[in-house]
């Protein structure tokens, strides 16, 4: 309806405004500070929480990783301390001091392995039988460390013991030691094996992780003693810290908590996780001053929006004031403040959009640098399989050849985890069914599968798996498939392995079939590798296992999906 000029009438007085309107403006302009303050509180409340939710997260999912890589570097070492007590078994130690061929022993089983230190042979007393570090008798006494006390004063210890982080007396280096006890065949304490593990190599990989300003990474015991830390802390030998393990178990695989940091004194979020079968604790934390800096940055971009809407709705409250008194000046004066109110709700939402173009480029950039992660590891992993074919084509027993050939097909299993994760558009999950098809694609190719007459078949259901099922999963079928090739199908026999993947209800079924020759104690000695391997990784993802033995061999495995019960 168009704008009419009110007739004049000469003479005409206008009456005073009444105080009515004036209470409703002045009412109104309230409500619309308390609303642009009360909105403004809301919106930085429900911000702040969202940041500290993808921080935690963030956290959580680096506590995985690093737990993989520090329960990997342990678990190796380990193994080969049990290898090297193997060796030794109820040999003289006295009579091995100073051997030139244990010195080289100890040398070959530690090469390889850029983690390793150095590996020793201490007897009762502490004195050193044989080093890795030098063939000559190496003088000094161990007999006062930590994990020489541990070993003799317990007879019954039948487990490795981890031991603090000290400076090495002959390299003077960084570096923390595991240890295995030698026991005569009564139970008698003979010495101990120690393999030493340079903190330098963890923080060389925590480096390449680019924490960025304000991160942090570490390896505790469960203690609190520090073993590795990433920026280091001064005065790092001895250090510890109050329960690091606290709050965690099977029900509660990680525990993100803001706190203080006892190191720097900084305020952190800090996400903590178990290591496996090991006393260990992995720590990942960002300042909040580094976390929350976007989040302070869009409070401010807003406070200053909702001043401006303040500002807007005390403006209209005197442009209503003086209106009352002219009436004509008020029509011109209501559209200049609406229009210099929509400039400014325009601002707003140019401001707001660019913070979430912001907000979106940092969620690009963190998905770029974790496939980044994936894909290093998958080219390492390439790296380290090339390296060990070329020492396979040295090797001059079938045994040695066969052993590098298997450890080939479990790095290839590994592979193919993080390159199915660099193909998921979340990059936490993929499908089993791709998964398995590939990798029992590979292992038939590597073993040959079509010229000896053997027929590899998959049936999986596209069930989605994450990183922490993947590994031990992929590793484990790897194994029972490589069983399968080298045992079921002796001298030139034909036939068929299958593989299969459904879901029942909560769990997961798996199995593992061939019409071979049949288990027997000679395909699957207990004890050896491949079976304490099929046995670690089943305790790993809580795994019900039966094995059926006639007309060939049937391993069906029954996995719970709950990822709070894989978790380790």
């Amino acid at each position: 309806m168009p704008y009419l000029e009110p007739p004049q009438t000469v003479g005409a007085r206008l009456a005073p405004p009444s105080k009515a309107p004036t209470a409703v403006l002045l009412m109104l302009a309230g409500l619309l500070i308390v609303a642009a303050v009360g909105g403004w509180v809301a919106f930085i409340a429900a911000d702040h929480a969202r940041t500290v939710r993808q921080t935690q997260a963030e956290l959580g999912r680096l506590t995985g990783l690093l737990r993989e890589h520090a329960h990997r570097t342990i678990d190796t070492s380990d193994h080969v301390l049990q290898r090297l007590v193997d060796h030794l078994g109820q040999r003289d130690l006295e009579a091995l001091r100073g051997s030139e061929a244990l010195h080289r022993s100890l040398q070959d089983m530690g090469r390889g392995l850029p983690q390793l230190g150095s590996l020793w042979v201490i007897d009762d007393t502490g004195g050193v039988v044989a080093s890795s570090l030098q063939a000559e008798p190496v003088d000094g006494n161990f007999a006062d460390r930590a994990y020489f006390r541990v070993h003799a004063d317990n007879p019954a210890t039948g487990e490795p013991f981890i031991d603090e982080l000290m400076i090495g007396r002959h390299t003077g280096l960084n570096f923390f030691s595991i240890t295995r006890a030698l026991r005569g065949p009564d139970g008698t304490f003979r010495g101990i094996v120690v393999a030493s593990i340079h903190a330098d190599y963890f923080q060389s990989f925590y480096q390449s992780l680019g924490l960025g300003n304000g991160g942090s990474v570490a390896i505790l015991r469960r203690d609190g003693a520090l073993l590795v830390r990433e920026p280091l802390p001064a005065n790092f030998i001895g250090a510890r810290v109050p329960s690091p393990d606290g709050g965690l178990g099977a029900d509660t695989p990680v525990v993100v908590s803001i706190t203080h940091s006892p190191f720097d004194g900084t305020e952190r979020i800090l996400a903590r996780r178990l290591v496996g079968d090991y006393p260990l604790v992995v720590l990942a934390s960002r300042t909040t001053t580094t976390a929350m800096a976007g989040w302070r940055a869009r409070a401010i971009q807003s406070g200053l929006a909702g001043a401006a809407v303040t500002a807007a709705g005390a403006l209209l409250a005197v442009i209503g004031l003086r209106a009352l008194r002219r009436q004509r000046a008020m029509e011109v004066q209501l559209r200049e403040a609406r229009t210099t109110l929509e400039d400014r709700v325009r601002e707003r939402t140019t401001s707001l959009t660019a913070a979430n173009v912001r907000l979106e480029h940092t969620v690009a950039e963190r998905d770029l640098l974790l496939r980044e992660v994936y894909h290093r590891v998958k080219n390492n992993l390439q790296q380290v399989d090339a390296m060990i074919a070329l020492q396979t084509r040295g090797m001059t027993t079938d045994e040695a050849r066969r052993a590098l050939s298997d450890i080939r097909l479990r790095i290839n299993a590994l592979g193919m985890v993080h390159q199915q994760l660099i193909q998921s558009t979340d990059l936490e999950t993929f499908s089993l069914q791709t998964f398995l098809q590939d990798l029992c694609a590979s292992v038939a190719y590597s073993v040959g599968a079509a010229s000896r007459g053997i027929d590899l078949r998959v049936e999986a259901e596209p069930v989605a798996v994450d990183f922490d099922v993947a590994i031990p999963l992929g590793l484990l079928i790897n194994e029972l498939i490589a069983n399968a090739f080298r045992h079921a199908f002796p001298q030139g026999r034909r036939g068929t392995i299958a593989v299969q993947a459904r879901c029942e209800g909560p769990r997961m079924i798996v199995s593992v079939t061939d019409d071979g020759v049949g288990y027997t104690a000679d395909a699957a000695t207990t004890g050896s590798t491949g079976s304490r391997i099929i046995e670690a990784l089943a305790r790993q993802l809580r795994a019900d296992v039966t094995t059926r033995c006639d007309h060939g061999t049937r391993w069906e495995l029954s996995i719970p999906l709950e990822k709070e019960m894989l978790d380790a």
